[in-house]
């Protein structure tokens, strides 16, 4: 799973430099946060210790099997997963492990009745039938009580490590692409690479 040199290309380039440049705005302290689901959340397991990032969030993203000696001199991290996952069996434990072992301030919990994608609250019409059928089967899905608690832990999470003032957290309605923590205790401090381009489109 993600052997190390899988933390290099083009995603990673496109994550770095959209940090750089939230770094760098005026109203920016300089710390800044990733978060991600899925796909995302196996990046912020992955960049949490590159350096750069003073927290990261991982919500039911894959975890690698040399995690202890990935997280030496890691930012904090808080993870979220779903005990029903079939994808992800006892990767909870595996990342509070690691993390245990490096003694990085962590807050990681498994949801017993949640699945994979539990944060994801797609109206029905969002998703094509079939997906939702294999949705279904696979334990896959939106899970409110789960999601709300989950949301509830991260910013107070990305609060304790990021702020000047309280975390102002935006989610999308499928809960990916969302933006979370503080900059200058005014901006968010993860942003994706599409807030990027339009706050690019919008300067030009």
């Amino acid at each position: 799973m993600y052997p190390r040199h899988h933390e290099t290309g083009w995603s990673f380039d496109e994550i770095e430099a959209t940090r750089t440049w939230l770094a760098g705005r005026r109203d920016c302290t300089g710390r800044v946060g990733v978060i991600g689901l899925c796909l995302g959340g196996g990046f912020a397991v992955l960049l949490a210790s590159r350096g750069g990032y003073a927290v990261s969030a991982s919500n039911y993203g894959r975890v690698p099997d040399d995690a202890a000696t990935l997280f030496r001199g890691a930012c904090p991290v808080i993870g979220s997963f779903g005990g029903e996952d079939r994808a992800l069996p006892g990767a909870a434990a595996k990342l509070r492990q690691a993390l245990a072992q490096n003694r990085i301030p962590h807050d990681v919990k498994e949801y017993p009745d949640a699945g994979h994608g539990f944060l994801n609250d797609h109206a029905p019409g969002e998703v094509p039938l079939l997906f939702r059928a294999i949705m279904k089967v696979r334990g896959i899905g939106y899970r409110a009580a789960a999601a709300e608690d989950a949301r509830q832990r991260i910013i107070a999470f990305f609060d304790a490590q990021l702020k000047t003032e309280p975390a102002a957290v935006v989610w999308g309605r499928s809960g990916q692409g969302a933006r979370s923590g503080t900059c200058g205790g005014a901006r968010s401090a993860a942003i994706s690479v599409a807030d990027r381009r339009r706050e690019r489109g919008r300067d030009a």
